[in-house]
C-alpha cells in the first residue's frame, strides 16, 4: 500500500536521493575499473567482439537526456541488456533494449565503443546483488510504503489518519493524502465509515525495483530510491 507526496518529509526525501547518487557513482566506478583493466589487458590484441547473449553496459554519452532531468542523476552506463544480434562483428550490435528506452525513441544498433561487457555478480563478496539496481531513466517516484491505517481523528474533509509505515513509524496525514490507498479503503470497511465512502480512489502503482535497506541500532530502514 503506497503513498505519495511532494511536500512531506523531505529530510527522507533528500537522504534517499544522496544515496541513489552514491549507488550511481559505485555503479559507474565498478564499470569504468572494469573497462580500464580491459582496455589494458587489450593494448597488443586484436579489438574485442561480442557475441549473441552477452550482457553489456551501454554508455549513456549519446542518449538524449529527457527534459527536466539533471546530468548528475543519469549513471554513465545503463543496463546490462543482451545482444540480440552481430549486425558488424567488432563493430555493431543490436540491444534487447527496455521498453522505457525505446518509449524515448532510442534506436537499438550501438557501436562496440559504447559497450562494456557485463562482469557476472561475485555471489560470494557480493550475495544477493541484483542485475538491475540502477535506473535509467525512469522519474524519481516519490512513492513510501504505508502498512496500514491505525485510527482517525474528526470527520469529513477535516478528518486525518494515524498511519503504521512499513518502517514502523506512526504518523498522521489528512484524508487527501491517503484517500487513494487500499489501506483507506480496508480501513473505512472495517470501521463502517460511510461518510468517507465516496472519497475513496484508486490505489497507485506497484514500487519500483531499485530500493536500499538500512539498519540502525533501533529500527529498519527500507527506502525505494
Amino acid at each position: 500500500m503506497l503513498w505519495e507526496s511532494d511536500n512531506e518529509y523531505p529530510g527522507v526525501a533528500k537522504f534517499a536521493q544522496r544515496m541513489k547518487e552514491a549507488l550511481m557513482r559505485a555503479h559507474d566506478a565498478i564499470i569504468e575499473a572494469h573497462v580500464g583493466q580491459a582496455k589494458q589487458a587489450n593494448r597488443h590484441r586484436r579489438p574485442a567482439t561480442f557475441n549473441i547473449n552477452d550482457l553489456v553496459y551501454l554508455s549513456t554519452k549519446n542518449l538524449r537526456i529527457p527534459k527536466g532531468r539533471a546530468h548528475k542523476l543519469i549513471p554513465k552506463f545503463i543496463g546490462p541488456f543482451r545482444i540480440v544480434k552481430v549486425i558488424t562483428e567488432g563493430a555493431m550490435y543490436c540491444l534487447d533494449l527496455s521498453a522505457e528506452l525505446w518509449s524515448h525513441g532510442v534506436h537499438d544498433a550501438f557501436h562496440a565503443s559504447l559497450l562494456h561487457l557485463h562482469w557476472p555478480n561475485d555471489n560470494g563478496q557480493f550475495p544477493g546483488r541484483q542485475l538491475h539496481q540502477i535506473p535509467s531513466f525512469a522519474e524519481t517516484p516519490s512513492e513510501w510504503a504505508v502498512n496500514q491505517i491505525l485510527s482517525h481523528s474528526g470527520k469529513g474533509g477535516d478528518a486525518t489518519f494515524e498511519l503504521q509505515w512499513s518502517t514502523r513509524d506512526v504518523t498522521w496525514a489528512p484524508m487527501h493524502e491517503v484517500k487513494h490507498l487500499q489501506a483507506f479503503t480496508e480501513y473505512c470497511e472495517a470501521q463502517s465509515l460511510s461518510w468517507a465512502a465516496g472519497t475513496r480512489g484508486a490505489t497507485l502503482t506497484a514500487r519500483p525495483v531499485l530500493y536500499t535497506h538500512y539498519t540502525t541500532p533501533y529500527r529498519s530502514i527500507h527506502l525505494d530510491l
